[in-house]
């Protein structure tokens, strides 16, 4: 009995993971064995569901007749040839797989990694006992080989190196180490990811010879301009021609050149790819006689994007040989290590194929299922291809592979996902996709919508601007499937918002939006006491804002995959505390404990007293040792937290952001709430397990504990979390409230060249300004590229949003003002569902009231009554 290779093209909604758990019975059914399936997907919970739910079809079956014959019915069309399924059958199958329930292989695709490189790990070099890194742990490994990388560093290199740092230094006013991190976070993945050549691949066009440009020169000089009406020459094409006859010059004898000239005057329409200058025709003849001199000019800015890009790539180089011996060194690894190092293996000839692995351990995989394909890298793909291969093309039809993803949802591109993997993975490995159209999710109402805003993006208005974008959004476009409505008669409603005042900073526009947003999801969540609510954002940096507007509504609220319980005030004030303990001198985190119940606890309540601070410094140093983190953590909890204060002897405990608590306007409370209570104890937890790698500084932990993140264990029915957390997720009713900051698609720090998705990427680019593209059409042809790549990821973070919503979609945008960006996903929202460009035309079932934030206007956008939607 076989069962045909599969390739599914899906939409959101559309049933990806029931047609996969169906795979999985059907294979199941069919003979095959546990252990010789394998099924991947991109998250741990989401592997979780896929065998909770395999698991929970098969009681259905044994139970229930008619889901039964559901099941059947479906299992046919996976095709197994089934006339009936007896209830004996799926007893048996429900005994097996809960018995060798651990055998069974369903997880994320990082876990099998992580399991085929420890049975690999002497091939690979790794050293024993290696094991991965933490967030932190990692952070300071690359901390470690960047200061190693300015130590080793002979004064040569090292000065032009902060020449280059110079400016992105002052920007981030973290100086050039904290430059040399953002550099290397930014460009070591893309490093490991790119061919060996692909920095040196894309050379700048050779400077045109001498002759030539004195040619061209002497040609341009006696040039006709334009006259005026009394027939002198136009003063714009006068002045202009004399800059650029004395810029050449200066290049011909090798003087300095004013390069500006290449963006303003006629050099700058002509390079814009404008036709006119000064209200007359540039003309085609002309064009010709100045591209000898716009090469003249244009070399040294071209060639300077060349240096910069040989001396990033020596930078990365030199970092990644050093964060290697690191790693080594310490026995920690990235996930992301190690397919790149599996790949690496197998492309050496190591023997690591799928054989060998099997033999030791792995198992035998016969039958291959990949969910969420879209987000797969290619160093993960490199690794799997082989084997996948085999499955798809294996002639005896008893081995198999199942695939399925949706390229409107590849939203990790920034972590090395490839979408265009999925797209032509049928044409590379002969199999025709099917395509998923039903949605099982959203009401029509949704759906119409969310077609309206994504379906005809190319005739966006302010793309007219962006040829770049404008030919990435017709290829959306073209691209965009049908969605129908599975359930047609589904209730629902989609509402557009605007919060603020117009004269307003975006700010203080936005803060408005927060509490609309907030008004939203309480209103929500009170109308229908079993629906589900989802605030969805693009960052983690407006989650505690919301949270806190939440609570401050009496809205019990969380984040699915948590956050950092920082956003907690008392363990804030724990944190500053702690910081003490290193930093004795800091006046912020003085001013933050001595002004709480901590203060108090611990003995020190004026933050002038340096001898206090430093007292108290040395105390908690002590009890640390003594106690460890955790027992004094834990002493904290009781006698401070849980207290509401009061005295913690020597008891003993942020960090210098501490401020971010308001500590300099208002002191803490006497007391702490509940939330406070959950998230200290939370905290108390990492403590103890801090305790069994302990640093000698308290400050390692302060920053561990800054960016790990911990769910909130209270179940809420309220989520707040980021679009990317909320993937694979559904909700009665979405907000979205963060729709409106700009699009910065066409101001990559880096261009990247990926032309055949199957390959690594071919060439990269760095330092190139916006203004110097047009001086090499290769080079712009590159830029565009990238600019098309990232602005089909922002659509798809779009999608993402608008298709987790059932039956409520509400978006709240900050309302116009002066200064907005003509590039957002909010004006693209805007746009479609007005129906006007500026998005401030008059709507049907408009109303309107003045508040204490200004101007709170909503604007129905089709469909019923949101308070309806929510009661349905």
């Amino acid at each position: 009995m076989t069962i045909s290779p599969s390739i599914l093209l899906a939409s959101a909604g559309t049933g990806k993971t029931y047609r996969l758990v169906h795979r999985v019975l059907a294979l199941l059914l069919s003979g095959a064995s546990l252990e010789g399936l394998l099924a991947t997907t991109f998250t741990r919970k989401a592997a979780g569901q896929i065998l909770e739910r395999v698991l929970s079809l098969l009681a259905q079956t044994v139970s229930d007749d008619a889901a039964r014959e559901a099941v059947r019915e479906q299992l046919v069309k996976e095709g197994l040839s089934l006339d009936t399924l007896e209830r004996e059958t799926c007893l048996a199958l429900l005994g097996r797989l809960l018995r060798g329930i651990h055998l069974a292989r369903i997880s994320t695709l990082d876990a099998w990694f992580v399991k085929a490189v420890q049975l690999s790990s002497l091939e690979l070099g790794l050293p024993p006992g290696w094991a991965l890194a933490a967030e932190d742990e990692d952070a300071a490994l690359r901390a470690e080989a960047v200061s190693r990388l300015v130590r080793e560093t002979d004064d040569a290199h090292l000065s032009g190196l902060l020449v280059d740092l110079r400016g992105r230094a002052r920007a981030t006013s973290r100086g050039v180490h904290g430059a040399l991190m953002e550099v290397v976070g930014q460009g070591y993945d893309l490093l490991c990811a790119a061919a060996p050549d692909a920095w040196e691949r894309w050379q700048p066009l050779p400077a045109p010879d001498a002759a030539s440009v004195r040619e061209a020169l002497a040609r341009f000089a006696e040039w006709p301009l334009p006259v005026t009406k009394a027939g002198t020459p136009v003063k714009a094409w006068q002045s202009g021609r004399n800059d650029i006859i004395a810029a050449v010059t200066a290049h011909l004898i090798d003087a300095p050149v004013d390069t500006a000239l290449l963006t303003k005057g006629l050099l700058g329409k002509l390079l814009a790819g404008e036709e006119k200058f000064s209200s007359h025709v540039i003309e085609p003849e002309l064009v010709e006689c100045l591209a000898p001199l716009i090469g003249a000019l244009g070399s040294a800015p071209l060639q300077e994007v060349a240096r910069r890009t040989r001396s990033r790539h020596e930078l990365l180089s030199a970092f990644a040989t050093r964060y290697a011996e690191a790693k080594r060194a310490a026995r920690r690894y990235r996930f992301d290590d190690l397919p790149r190092l599996l790949a690496q293996g197998q492309g050496q000839g190591q023997g690591l194929g799928s054989d060998t692995l099997a033999f030791r351990g792995l198992g035998h995989v016969q039958h291959l299922l990949l969910d969420e394909f879209q987000d797969t890298s290619l160093p993960q793909w490199l690794v799997l291809e082989p084997l996948a291969r085999q499955l798809f093309s294996d002639p005896s039809g008893e081995r198999s592979a199942f695939c399925v993803g949706d390229v409107k949802q590849s939203i990790y591109g920034w972590r090395g996902g490839e979408p265009r993997l999925l797209g032509g993975l049928g044409a590379e490995l002969g199999v025709t996709p099917d395509t998923l159209e039903h949605n099982y999710r959203s009401s029509p109402i949704v759906l119409d919508a969310a077609t309206r805003v994504l379906s005809k993006v190319a005739s966006w208005p302010a793309l007219s601007e962006q040829p770049a974008l404008h030919e990435a959004a017709y290829r959306w476009d073209q691209r965009w499937p049908k969605h129908n409505a599975a359930n047609k008669d589904m209730p629902g409603a989609v509402s557009l918002w605007e919060a603020g005042d117009p004269s307003a900073r975006m700010r203080d526009r936005f803060a408005a939006v927060i509490e609309r947003a907030a008004d939203l999801a309480a209103e929500a969540a009170s109308a229908s006491p079993g629906a589900t609510v989802g605030v969805l954002v693009r960052g983690n940096k407006a989650i505690p804002r919301l949270l806190h507007a939440l609570r401050r509504r009496g809205v019990a609220a969380s984040g699915e995959g948590g956050n950092p319980v920082t956003d907690a005030e008392a363990v804030q004030l724990a944190l500053s505390a702690l910081h003490l303990a290193d930093h004795p001198g800091d006046g912020l985190a003085r001013l933050h404990v001595a002004r709480s119940p901590f203060g108090e606890a611990l003995g020190f309540v004026d933050h002038t007293d340096d001898e206090g601070a430093a007292a108290l410094a040395l105390r908690l140093r002590c009890a640390l040792l003594e106690r460890g983190y955790g027992g004094v953590l834990t002493n904290w909890q009781r006698e401070i937290v849980e207290a509401g204060g009061g005295d913690a002897g020597d008891s003993d405990a942020g960090d210098s952001d501490a401020g971010d608590s308001d500590a300099g306007e208002r002191d803490a409370p006497a007391g702490f709430g509940a939330w406070d209570r959950r998230r200290f104890a939370q905290l108390v937890e990492q403590a103890t397990a801090w305790d069994a790698r302990a640093d000698l500084r308290p400050s390692a932990f302060v920053a561990s504990v800054r960016i790990s993140k911990v769910e909130d264990p209270d179940a809420s029915r309220v989520k707040v979390m980021t679009v990317h957390a909320a993937k694979g997720l559904e909700f009665h009713a979405v907000i979205l409230p963060e729709l409106h900051p700009a699009l910065r698609v066409t101001e990559c720090a880096v261009i990247v060249g990926h032309g055949d998705p199957l390959q690594r990427p071919d060439t990269v680019v760095t330092g190139a300004k916006r203004d110097v593209l047009p001086l090499d059409p290769s080079l712009e042809d590159l830029a565009h590229q990238t600019w098309g790549r990232s602005f089909d990821e922002a659509l798809c973070l779009l999608y993402v949003g608008l298709t987790r919503a059932m039956r409520r979609l509400d978006i709240v945008l900050p309302v116009p003002g002066k200064g907005d960006p003509k590039l957002s996903l909010g004006g693209l929202v805007r746009w479609t569902l007005e129906g006007s460009g500026d998005g401030r035309g008059d709507a049907d079932g408009a109303d309107a009231d003045e508040g204490d934030s200004g101007v709170d206007a909503k604007r129905a956008v089709e469909g019923v009554n949101a308070d309806d939607a929510a009661d349905a």
